[in-house]
């Protein structure tokens, strides 16, 4: 593995917190995709054996189609109701691990403790299983050649990007770099 570097000092506003913490969550299900689910879910109704399971899938398409604003909209409470987010974080990788620094504390992490990641044109979210997440601005990662190693990294840990813009990214990247 090629030796790699990256950090970052941003204080995040409200937009960018929620933006960043929904990362990936709107791609995955939108009304365009939906819609063949709700002639389906529309068909079982006109019929009573059906009526239920028809019932249930509109009841899914509504949660679905409105659980990315439900996040942001969370994820602004939080943004308010925390202090500290409010300060500037440093946020960083490297091949050794990950790290979050604010003006009063420091927490790192080796790579084994990656959980999950989501990413989106503009960031990249990375969930521990113990701490704070490490969020990463794509364009940034990009400009200084991170982004493929930080992704390499994550695959180690057998965690795949989420996100359809994120995995995307991954595979044109892996086409560009063959």
């Amino acid at each position: 593995m090629q030796p790699f570097h990256f950090e970052h000092t941003r204080q995040m506003s409200e937009e960018e917190y929620a933006e960043a913490y929904g990362a990936g969550i709107s791609d995955r299900f939108s009304p365009l995709r939906a819609a063949p689910f709700a002639v389906v879910a529309t068909a079982l109704l006109f019929w009573p054996y059906t009526l239920l399971l028809g019932v249930a899938t509109w009841g899914f398409l509504a949660l679905m189609l409105t659980m990315p604003s439900v996040l942001r909209r969370g994820a602004a409470e939080r943004y308010k109701e925390l202090p500290f987010l409010r300060t500037p974080h440093t946020w960083g990788a490297d091949e050794t691990g990950l790290w979050v620094r604010a003006s009063d504390w420091t927490a790192q992490f080796a790579w084994t403790q990656v959980h999950g990641c989501r990413v989106s044109e503009r960031w990249m979210v990375i969930t521990l299983q113990s701490g704070p997440s490490v969020v990463l601005p794509v364009p940034g990662l990009r400009e200084a050649r991170a982004y493929r190693p930080v992704l390499d990294m994550i695959a180690r840990q057998g965690v795949k990007p989420r996100g359809l813009k994120g995995v995307a990214a991954a595979a044109r990247e892996r086409v560009l770099a063959s």
